[in-house]
């Protein structure tokens, strides 16, 4: 099963009871291989895992305004691809199928049932195979 590795915040990613937020929430999951995948959180409400492009890293999200100022509502799951920032190399033969199933990891390990994705530049087709290997979720 994924698990979560803290790195940093004002409180733990997963905490319900504070009474206010930090900006950003950032770590990495454990995926079931035992690499690692990087991500940040911004923000509350809808989940949509963001996914950036070739040469790029999560980092890509971050703006200068609040996330909750520019889209209220929405949580921004910023992730590094693998190979990329702080996510582990991809192993050989790696896929855009897999690439999902690690999502699947992830999305596990944040309690997320459901959340939307979106690609930019190359994260596009990561984005893509996220909606056709994982319909339900």
């Amino acid at each position: 099963l994924p698990s979560l590795v803290a790195q940093g915040s004002a409180a733990p990613p997963l905490r319900c009871d504070a009474t206010a937020a930090p900006r950003l929430r950032y770590g990495t999951c454990k995926l079931r291989d035992g690499r690692l995948l990087a991500y940040h959180e911004e923000g509350s409400g809808v989940p949509i895992i963001a996914l950036h492009g070739m040469g790029s890293s999560r980092l890509t999200w971050l703006g200068a305004a609040p996330l909750t100022e520019l889209c209220p509502g929405a949580r921004l799951i910023a992730v590094d691809r693998p190979g990329y920032g702080g996510s582990s190399p991809p192993p050989f033969g790696y896929s855009y199928s897999d690439f999902a199933r690690d999502l699947e990891d992830l999305a596990d390990a944040l309690h997320l049932p459901s959340f939307c994705v979106a690609g930019h530049s190359s994260g596009g087709p990561y984005a893509l195979a996220a909606a056709a290997v994982l319909p339900g979720r």
